[in-house]
């Protein structure tokens, strides 16, 4: 069993599974049919959701994914198991809302920092799990020097991301 964080792209992503179109490019559809698969192994696992004790996590998760879709059959299913499946953890903000996070580890998307700081307040540091953000990536390494992980769920479609830019 472990403690892991999943960055809110992942449950959209998953969510999208029933939305899938030939209009739709190929490197796009695997990345969905990747974080399907993957939310459904994470389902079935013993691993647990680390997450803020304010629920900003949460919020942000149910704020992003469609009412009745799979991402949200999920979350119901973690917090009707609150002490199996979640881990909830304190973490301050600052007064606009961002989490505080040491100087090492301040990415730039101050919106992703609630999941480093949940991370870093786990003991060990709880993995992140992304699927599409290409911050994670770019600061893959910074973070890794201070003991973070991140895995990327679908390092191809990030990678055409950083290209396009």
């Amino acid at each position: 069993m472990s403690d892991i964080v999943i960055d809110t792209n992942v449950w959209v992503l998953a969510d999208r599974i029933t939305s899938i179109s030939a209009e739709i490019p190929a490197i796009e559809t695997d990345c969905i049919e990747t974080c399907y698969q993957w939310i459904q192994q994470f389902a079935a696992s013993g691993d647990r959701l680390v997450v803020d004790r304010s629920y900003r996590i949460f919020h942000e998760y149910r704020n992003n994914i469609r009412q009745g879709g799979l991402a949200e059959q999920e979350l119901n299913r973690l917090e009707s198991n609150l002490l199996e499946r979640l881990v909830f953890v304190d973490i301050a903000f600052d007064r606009d809302g961002h989490a505080i996070v040491p100087a090492d580890v301040m990415i730039k998307d101050e919106s992703d920092r609630k999941f480093i700081a949940v991370a870093i307040a786990s003991e060990p540091y709880a993995p992140i799990y992304n699927a599409t953000e290409t911050d994670w990536t770019e600061e893959q390494e910074r973070l890794s020097q201070f003991g973070l992980v991140v895995h990327e769920l679908c390092p191809d479609y990030i990678e055409q991301r950083m290209l396009i830019r």
